[in-house]
């Protein structure tokens, strides 16, 4: 099932006066303030300095907040036509070089950061989101607002900046270079039907955001969007001997760079303009324990790896002749085998996921490394075979599943690797939640 994460924001009281004039709403109580409070839906928030991965679960029980930063922008709407000043004036910004930069007065709220709350799962995902700075917002009297977000983690490269997206049309958007770590999200806030409901007056839904629309309990819902593709890496046993392999590495080739559209008209669906620069991206583990500063790492921290004679006559303490019960100094991703288990092998998860651009009906190239240091008898091998590179193996999209041809934004997407211990490496894919998949079969037809 794909997952979206979803905000609740309540727009922040409306600014006291002394006036009687009528707002946005043309309604009464015209004094009274407006609660807005940031309230998210589904995740803990993590301000990290740091990738800190996928944001959210593949269920409802993990599909939370915990900690993580997102970016609010609340940009001035026309009323009583609802359409956003932004999608009328802001090809000008750009077009007619008047600026390269958003006009302030457009804006009330100007990628602002909010923080999400950690380690909560309240009914129907709710929770609340609190301003960086602790500062409360207002709504202006007479004015309504179109409410943007987005997560972007530590990919950003530059500041916000308006670029043409169609032909007379433009978006604010956010130039970035992803490493793998980092899940990139946007989100508009839109009426739901329960919040229809509550606006009785046909003209109010153009009034939504305003001090009007929140005295009826109306406040921006936003729903964030997964807008990369995860990959899922497990290995297994072919047989007894694939209990002897490591995973050392892991690569997939994808596009890095592009700029995410955080501000934009209806009519856009495409977020992310990709740049054709593409990069080996290298799946990461969570780190053990997880700190402010590096809550990914790369694989395998704190391994040594013995790979040639001269390190192994260095190290001949390391790796004996005959191989021990306790085989965790030599690495942390190997299948493990069961006899009784037969073709039905569990799995051993490697790293933390790998975020990816999505590839549609192309293929991604997986490289990676393994490491052997024992037969299946249990005898050291030569270490001018321990080490081994599967390059450019091509992982086609699923047969099978919603997603059926494509690897699509805001899918999970297991690869699996089947290993048989000096012998040779299959690889099978099969698409899971976010959203249900199919499998796909993959033999590289390499052997050591």
């Amino acid at each position: 099932m794909k997952k979206n994460l979803f905000f609740a924001m309540m727009a922040i009281c409306v600014m006291a006066s002394c006036s009687k004039d009528s707002d946005v709403a043309g309604g009464s109580d015209n004094d009274q303030e407006a609660a807005i409070q940031l309230s998210v839906t589904s995740q803990n928030a993590r301000a990290t300095t740091k990738g800190i991965g996928m944001v959210g679960g593949q269920t409802t029980e993990t599909n939370v907040w915990n900690g993580e930063t997102v970016n609010i922008y609340a940009i001035e709407k026309h009323f009583p036509t609802g359409t956003t000043t932004y999608d009328t004036y802001s090809y000008q910004l750009t077009n007619d070089g008047v600026s390269t930069t958003v006009n302030g007065d457009l804006l009330l709220i100007n990628n602002e950061p909010a923080i999400a709350p950690t380690a909560t799962v309240e009914p129907m995902n709710q929770s609340k989101l609190d301003w960086k700075d602790n500062i409360t917002r207002y709504f202006p009297r007479t004015k309504a607002y179109d409410f943007f977000g987005y997560h972007i983690d530590d990919a950003s490269t530059g500041d916000p900046e308006i670029i043409e997206v169609a032909s007379k049309d433009s978006a604010i958007a956010v130039p970035f270079i992803i490493d793998g770590s980092q899940d990139l999200m946007v989100a508009k806030a839109v009426l739901t039907d329960a919040q229809k409901a509550l606006l009785t007056d046909p003209a109010d839904p153009g009034k939504a955001y305003s001090a009007y629309t929140a005295r009826k309990g109306v406040q921006p819902n936003m729903t964030f969007n997964h807008l990369l593709t995860q990959l899922n890496f497990n290995v297994y046993a072919g047989n007894e001997g694939g209990e002897n392999v490591f995973i050392k590495e892991i690569r997939v080739k994808s596009k890095n760079t592009g700029k995410l559209l955080v501000v934009y008209n209806p009519s856009v669906t495409d977020y992310i303009q990709w740049e054709e620069t593409t990069e080996k991206l290298i799946l990461q583990e969570e780190a053990q324990p997880a700190s402010s500063t590096a809550n990914l790492v790369m694989l395998n921290n704190g391994i040594t790896w013995y790979t040639t004679s001269a390190e192994v006559y260095n190290n001949i303490q390391n790796v004996p002749e005959t191989k021990p019960a306790d085989v965790s100094k030599f690495g942390k991703y190997y299948p493990v085998w069961d006899d009784a288990e037969g073709a039905t092998q569990k799995a051993t998860v490697v790293g933390a996921g790998l975020l990816v651009s999505p590839a549609g009906t192309d293929y991604y190239e997986v490289e990676f490394d393994v490491v052997q240091y024992y037969d299946i008898d249990g005898n050291k091998i030569p270490f001018t075979q321990s080490t081994y590179s599967y390059p450019t193996q091509k992982i086609n999209p699923p047969t099978e599943g919603e997603s059926k041809g494509l690897f699509l934004a805001g899918y999970a997407y297991n690869i699996n690797l089947t290993v048989w211990g000096l012998q040779k490496i299959d690889i099978t894919a099969e698409l899971t939640a976010w959203k249900d998949g199919g499998s796909i079969p993959i033999d590289p037809d390499n052997e050591f």
